[in-house]
């Protein structure tokens, strides 16, 4: 009996042995292929390298630690910056990546290959962008990518569970002046994963295991514009293509005026503040497969956009700014949007003008409307691209504003039309104080109509402005000083309602020339703002292209002065 139980005891620990010897001489010889696959690869262009492979049978487990990913040091920037291909170069390092659950059976059965999850630690991305303004990427660069369509040699199938990302951290960076043009926070979140399911011999597509993936607390940076972009949720729905953005947040990093003061013109200083966007429809394999943008409709909730202009400094006269139709046009992707969808948003434009230490203060507030047909794309162009909204100015009254803009026609002609309903005169002191140096002091607002018709040369329309019992003081425009002969003007001459008594409705001409240099929505205010004065003034439907030949006049006199 103790024989038998020597010789029992001998066999399980020769087994154990074996078992041990095999699982070191296992473990060791994946360790070193893993490791020279890695260390070994065949890229002219770029080398990797791992630290370090530990894999546990037992566990079933791999650890890679300390991956580098980045160009060889006998490759120059220079070799690269005639290759259009390569319009960048990266430098990836991974503090470690581990892989849980292998399956060792699917493989050595099925050749199928299968992980339960992979953790990957303190990745740093950085990306030095090389590429000028004048680069034509590639038609290489442009190759669609087919999910449907993937060859794959040796294999039966794919599969990974779950994915987790911890501390990952994107950098670009200027290769001229080295400075980050974008940088984030480091952010972690986690992925279901994808398989890959076999189509046909060794061709496969991608198949999402999960339908909702979702990332939190992205923070971003673009050092160069000086802002912070922040999103509080990322939701994507892979099984509608449905996408759900909330919180998004873009600001400057030291405020609005101090931005503004860094600026050489008078550029706007953005603040944007969205509660939820919605995506719906988001066709995913169009865009991979066709690089073309098709979304069904966007919806937009309690956004806040304000934009701050300091007028104190001059226009960039050399940089030509677009209509939006012309941008659409423009544009090297194509897009088909169906509709964006405005619900209770908030449009705020700030300006600060020379000589006055009031700034202007235009507010859109509960912003409701629809913009339909955004596209670029042939097929779709037949139809305009219209907006409807409705909402209040300066949270007075009520407004209507609708634009009509064809997007087949050369001229780039488009319409608008809208109205203001019952509001007193003082509300908007705001905006026509600042802008005209008139300060109304009483009168009421009973109904405002315009309607124009604009291209990228000029616009031209009319106004009906009915109001009564104006009574208002002007102010020269570089000192705040009262003038007698201008208020004298207002209160004896200027009409104080619309229809004066015993008279027809006056009906006034709106023009404004489209200096191109300023932004549409100035175009549009400038243009109604002509509508106003010529309302206001006796002198009131003289404004024409005669009037844009005295400004010319003027501006003239001042250059050669």
């Amino acid at each position: 009996m103790r024989r038998i139980l020597k010789f029992s005891l001998i066999i399980v620990l020769l087994i154990g042995l074996v078992l041990f010897l095999a699982k070191i001489f296992i473990s060791n010889l994946v360790e070193d292929r893993i490791a020279k696959l890695i260390n070994n690869n065949k890229s002219i262009q770029y080398a990797t390298s791992v630290g370090n492979v530990k894999f546990k049978l037992l566990d079933r487990s791999i650890t890679l630690s300390n991956i580098f990913i980045g160009l060889r040091s006998d490759v120059s920037l220079d070799s690269l910056s005639s290759n259009t291909e390569n319009d960048s170069i990266k430098k990836i390092t991974i503090g470690s990546v581990k892989v849980y659950d292998i399956h060792y059976l699917d493989y050595l059965r099925d050749k199928y290959i299968r992980f339960g999850e992979i953790d990957i630690n303190d990745v740093f991305i950085k990306e030095t962008n090389k590429k000028d303004g004048n680069t034509q990427n590639s038609k290489q660069d442009n190759q669609p990518i087919d999910l449907d369509s993937i060859y794959i040699k040796g294999i039966s199938g794919f599969e990974i569970d779950r994915f987790n990302f911890n501390n990952i951290q994107f950098t670009v960076v200027d290769s001229i002046s080295y400075k980050p043009i974008f940088q984030h926070k480091p952010t972690s979140f986690n992925l279901d994963g994808f398989q890959l399911k076999k189509v046909h011999d060794q061709i496969f597509k991608i198949e999402l295991i999960d339908n909702i993936y979702k990332v939190n607390d992205i923070a971003l940076s673009v050092s160069n514009e000086n802002y912070n972009l922040a999103i509080e949720e990322f939701n994507l729905n892979t099984k509608t293509f449905d996408i759900q953005i909330k919180g998004l947040k873009l600001e400057p990093f030291a405020g609005k005026i101090a931005l503004a003061n860094k600026f050489k013109y008078n550029d706007p200083v953005l603040n944007f503040d969205v509660e939820l966007i919605q995506l719906y429809r988001f066709d995913l394999s169009r865009l991979l497969k066709k690089q073309q943008v098709f979304i069904d409709s966007i919806f937009i909730s309690k956004g806040s956009f304000e934009f701050y202009k300091d007028k104190r400094k001059p226009f960039n006269e050399k940089i030509a700014k677009k209509l939006p139709q012309q941008l659409l046009k423009e544009m090297k992707t194509p897009i088909f949007i169906d509709n964006i969808e405005l619900d209770d948003c908030l449009l705020l434009a700030e300006n600060r003008f020379p000589h006055k230490e009031m700034k202007m203060k235009l507010s859109i507030n509960s912003i409701h409307g629809k913009l339909k047909n955004i596209s670029n794309i042939k097929e779709y162009t037949n139809t305009p691209m219209t907006l409807n909204t409705q909402a209040k100015l300066l949270n007075q009254g009520h407004l209507n504003l609708n634009f009509v803009i064809p997007l087949n026609d050369d001229t780039n002609t488009f319409y608008f039309d809208g109205s203001l309903g019952f509001s007193k005169f003082s509300y908007y002191d705001k905006i026509i104080y600042p802008a005209l140096g008139l300060k109304i002091l009483k009168g009421n607002l009973d109904h405002l109509t315009f309607k124009a018709k604009a291209n990228n040369y000029s616009a031209s329309g009319t106004m009906k402005m009915l109001y009564q019992d104006l009574d208002a003081v002007v102010y020269r425009n570089k000192t705040h000083e009262k003038s007698k002969l201008l208020s004298w003007a207002i209160t004896q001459v200027l009409h104080n309602s619309n229809p004066i008594k015993n008279k027809d409705v006056r009906i006034a001409k709106m023009y404004h020339k489209h200096e191109k240099f300023m932004g549409f929505g100035s175009y549009i205010w400038k243009t109604l703002q002509s509508g106003i004065v010529n309302t206001l003034s006796p002198l009131g439907n003289k404004t024409s292209k005669k009037t844009d030949k005295m400004i010319e006049k003027r501006k003239l006199k001042k250059e050669r002065k």
